[in-house]
């Protein structure tokens, strides 16, 4: 199960270069301790502990003091081995005018490998979004949802560009790279999240109203991690009457920070919602006439 966002749809790119991402400050400074003050911490961790163990090993003998410096080294190479891993699946990407810098090295076609794209160069976008299961154990298995666009190059180059290191502003890029190629990311993801798949949205239910905000029988997280129940009319783009293949007839409510949800669409007519002034606006589709 999950959210998905929508974005404006009078807010269109003509143009790769126009494309930009700067990650927010607070993600760029984590990075920046984790690579230039962790890291380089860890590594003299472990070199001091190993250098301690060798030198105490050939003078004297084993004991405590070698224990504890074993201890310590693998604490240090421990803290590389994770900072490192960290660094390279959760630090975000940068797009400067249509050139994606991204914190890893891909291979291209040729055989040689770069950490910088031309969206320029993308020929070809493909919507992906699917559970891929791995096995953790014997009998344990995780599963995970990969959502994002496949892009190809002029060289044929196959690239995966996830969602998730693309930041608060994920749809909105990924709509803007499809668009230039004639794809709606934001439709093809809407189609998949309704249908029978096991990748859905969530469906809630409303618990009453305060005035004319809506409140949630269960909090809906957000990009920014907070979490609410409370949804006022100032915070919803729109509201569109849709039938899910999992659901009874619901309606689609896409808020201003770009999250989706599904509302039980005889909760919101049975409370009057939608003919509220405030609410009325906000209706898309069948239901606005």
């Amino acid at each position: 199960m999950t959210l998905g966002m929508e974005s404006d749809p009078g807010d269109r790119v003509s143009s790769p270069s126009e494309i930009n991402l700067a990650p927010p400050d607070a993600v760029a400074r984590r990075t920046k301790f984790l690579v230039h003050r962790v890291v380089p911490a860890c590594a003299l961790l472990l070199i001091g502990g190993f250098a301690f163990v060798v030198l105490y090993w050939s003078l004297v003998r084993f004991d405590a003091y070698v224990l504890i410096a074993e201890v310590v080294a693998l604490a240090g190479l421990g803290g590389i081995l994770l900072g490192g891993l960290y660094a390279s699946e959760r630090s975000p990407l940068t797009i400067d005018h249509g050139l994606v810098t991204f914190p890893y090295r891909f291979r291209r076609k040729d055989g040689t490998r770069t950490n910088r794209l031309d969206l320029r160069e993308v020929v070809a976008v493909k919507t992906v979004l699917e559970t891929a299961t791995t096995m953790t154990g014997p009998t344990t298995r995780m599963t995970t949802i990969e959502q994002g666009l496949t892009l190809t190059l002029g060289d044929e180059t196959a690239l995966f560009l996830a969602k998730s290191r693309l930041g608060p502003r994920a749809l909105e890029l990924l709509e803007h790279i499809a668009q230039l190629h004639g794809v709606s990311y934001l439709e093809d993801t809407k189609k998949a999240l309704l249908g029978p798949g096991s990748v859905r949205f969530k469906v809630l239910r409303v618990q009453r109203l305060d005035g004319d905000a809506l409140i949630l029988s269960k909090p809906v997280p957000s990009h920014l991690r907070k979490k609410t129940r409370r949804v006022d009319p100032g915070d919803v783009i729109s509201v569109e009457p849709v039938q899910p293949a999992y659901a009874q007839a619901c309606y689609l409510v896409t808020k201003t920070d770009r999250l989706r949800f599904l509302v039980l669409a005889s909760e919101v007519d049975g409370a009057g919602l939608l003919r509220r002034p405030a609410w009325k606006t906000k209706v898309r589709g069948s239901a606005a006439s």
